[in-house]
């Protein structure tokens, strides 16, 4: 229903990353709020719509590569890791769950399988 009401009205969606930087609980951190409203203000005012954006290679999101009033440095994940092949296993292991929960659903349109994480 979500998708038909964006689709309908014509919305752009953002994802923000109000979780954890750095690292898994425990030892990484909180995004700060600071930058947390830096990402939707930057939304709202539409700074987002035409920046150059990378598709996340396992959850396929785009991620801009400049945020208004964030460091660019935290707007890679996987960089604000000290082990990055451990945010590679984190990932991939969130991304199978993704996919298994998913199986609970049944048959969808292929537009939303093209969405799923790879």
């Amino acid at each position: 229903m979500l998708g038909e009401k964006l689709q309908r009205h014509n919305v752009t969606c953002y994802l923000v990353n109000t979780g954890w930087v750095g690292g898994p609980y425990g030892v990484g951190q909180r995004m700060s709020l600071k930058y947390t409203r830096a990402m939707v203000n930057a939304a709202i005012a539409g700074q987002l719509d035409n920046l150059p954006a990378e598709p996340h290679p396992v959850f396929r999101v785009l991620v801009p590569r400049s945020v208004p009033g964030v460091p660019a440095n935290l707007l890679d994940a996987r960089g604000q890791w000290k082990d990055p092949e451990a945010y590679d296993r984190a990932a991939e292991d969130l991304s199978a769950r993704f996919r298994k929960n998913f199986e609970k659903f049944g048959q969808v349109s292929e537009e939303i399988l093209e969405a799923a994480p790879a």
